[in-house]
């Protein structure tokens, strides 16, 4: 690269940075950009000079919307995976009311499914005991409080990942573990075979 291709770059690079940091009324920016150009001619140096004039308009707005907000104090920031594998056990946030997710089984009093399985991967990798798990079972509304107190060290249930969430709450959103729709259930006998039937 030339040195004058360096300059031109340069120049950009100071311009977008110019541009980012800008603020109230659009104003006009001239800048006098001297630019050497060194040719080489068989053996022979010759050095030219060149003046550039560069006139940028630049215009920005900025609008900022907050649309979900959640008041409290945020745990102490600490090593997670050490406070986990000192106490032994993994604190797992859940749902108890979503059958086949997260939900307290009758039949044993024990909490079971998808998400629950989640929390006993975790606790297996993390302490070597798919079992060493203590569930807290957390609604809509004290999911993401319970998650920020320490309460819980994990939130391993319904929660729907939204670029607000992950900007305004302060989680690292694990992967998607499951993709919800929607659907409709008849019954066979019933004979309906599409939604407008119903």
């Amino acid at each position: 690269m030339n040195k004058k291709n360096i300059v031109v770059v340069l120049f950009l690079l100071l311009a977008m940075a110019l541009v980012a940091c800008g603020g109230g009324e659009p104003e006009v920016v001239t800048e006098f950009v001297e630019v050497t150009r060194i040719v080489e001619v068989q053996g022979d140096t010759v050095t030219e000079t060149v003046t550039e004039t560069v006139t940028e308009t630049v215009v920005e707005t900025v609008t900022e919307t907050v649309t979900e907000q959640v008041a409290v104090e945020f745990a102490g920031g600490g090593d997670t995976l050490s406070l986990v594998q000192n106490r032994g056990v993994l604190n797992c946030g859940g749902n108890a009311n979503v059958p086949g997710f997260g939900y307290l089984d009758p039949d044993t009093g024990a909490f079971s499914g998808f998400d629950i399985d989640f929390c006993k991967a975790v606790a297996a990798a993390v302490l070597g005991d798919a079992e060493a798990i203590e569930v807290t079972p957390t609604t809509g509304q004290s999911r993401f409080p319970t998650l920020q107190s320490g309460e819980v060290d994990v939130l391993i249930r319904n929660t729907t990942w939204t670029s607000s969430r992950d900007t305004a709450l302060g989680f690292d959103f694990a992967p998607v573990t499951f993709y919800d729709g929607q659907g409709m259930m008849v019954r066979k006998a019933s004979g309906i075979t599409s939604i407008s039937e119903l």
